[in-house]
């Protein structure tokens, strides 16, 4: 059977307002706000054919206009960053499309991990995500580092802010510089990175979804999809992604390059 293939959006949903961290989506990093980066990466990338800010106000509209790019002002009170983008892919007339939904505190994303998605949301995955080893014990260990292990077929079976797959001989909990070679075993410890894909029609059927349990707990999106059902399917990436959360991961930006 030919492979159907779909245009192709970026929608990034952002907001200025954030617990640990308020107003980092427009902090400097390099002589550019942190959300410029994510943007410009976005229409770096060959295969969109649209790349769009979902801000939930005024300050983050207005910081996208001053650097030329595209944006949508959503409704502020969205409980999630997938249900932002959910309201702008329909306003936009984009739901016929692939929806790629780029964290806006992601300025080291590149274009091969979104290209990476888009293969396989033509493939056929309903809903991709990407993934790297995770080899540090302090991240392992940190709730900010989200954790995801998989099936055999590569998707996910859990996603969580506590340490997972939990090694029950007390000497591997205590580091782990042991784990296997990256792509060699579904148990190793992956970091969760915060790119979401999804095929044309899916969208609007998640943001429809009422929370669950699980969601709550954690505080994970993704984790209402897999109780309503959903199949996410988790690539690994080549390379790893630093968010800001923090102002100490600001800080370690500013130490690199975007």
């Amino acid at each position: 059977m030919k492979r159907m293939d779909h245009p192709i959006y970026i929608i990034i949903p952002a907001r200025y307002a954030s617990s640990r961290f308020p107003g980092k989506l427009l902090a400097d990093l390099h002589g550019k706000p942190v959300l410029q980066w994510v943007y410009e990466c976005a229409a770096r990338t060959s295969s969109v054919q649209g790349v769009w800010v979902a801000a939930a106000d005024e300050q983050i509209a207005e910081a996208v206009r001053a650097f030329g790019g595209r944006v949508f002002l959503s409704r502020e009170e969205h409980q999630s960053g997938t249900d932002r983008c959910a309201e702008a892919a329909q306003a936009l007339g984009l739901e016929e499309g692939i929806i790629i939904n780029l964290q806006a505190d992601e300025p080291f994303v590149r274009s091969r991990q979104i290209e990476q998605l888009v293969q396989a949301l033509q493939g056929g995955a309903p809903i991709a995500t990407l993934c790297y080893p995770l080899v540090e014990t302090h991240l392992f260990r940190d709730p900010n580092c989200v954790k995801v292990v998989c099936d055999l077929q590569g998707y996910a079976l859990y996603f969580s802010r506590a340490p997972i797959p939990h090694r029950r001989e007390a000497a591997a909990q205590t580091t782990l510089s042991s784990a296997p070679a990256a792509g060699s075993s579904p148990a190793m410890p992956c970091k969760h990175l915060g790119i979401y894909g999804f095929r044309p029609g899916v969208l609007p059927r998640l943001a429809a979804l009422p929370p669950t349990p699980l969601e709550e707990l954690e505080k994970l999106e993704q984790l209402r999809w897999l109780q309503h059902g959903f199949r996410i399917q988790v690539l690994q990436s080549e390379t790893d992604s630093l968010g800001i959360d923090t102002e100490e991961d600001l800080q370690r930006a500013r130490a690199g390059s975007a």
